[in-house]
């Protein structure tokens, strides 16, 4: 039986909501997610909307279960909201076991 493994997604992130109406990044963001996996997690890089580089993934098509772990917002002095998590894209992510 192979035992599930914990793994730690570090990433810039961008917020997309307004992103998407104006073409523009508004939001930059630290975060960290915690993803379940048997093995280390592979990703298929997409394009972010309004790019055509394919060097983002969308946090909520992970083929992965997560968790938000952690989230810094310099605009809001360290402030969490969940709601942030909502159509995300990342990009500039590593990827760590967690001990």
């Amino acid at each position: 039986m192979k035992q599930t493994k914990k793994w730690r997604l570090i990433a810039g992130k961008y917020q997309t909501d307004e992103h998407l109406d104006n073409g523009t990044i508004v939001n930059y963001k630290r975060a960290s997610w915690i993803i379940e996996s048997d093995s280390k997690p592979v990703f298929e890089l997409i394009p972010a909307p309004g790019s055509d580089i394919a060097d983002s993934i969308c946090i909520e098509q992970l083929d992965y279960d997560y968790e938000l772990e952690q989230m810094q917002d310099p605009y809001s002095k360290g402030a969490t909201d969940n709601a942030f998590v909502d159509s995300t894209y990342i990009r500039n992510f590593i990827v760590q076991e967690v001990a």
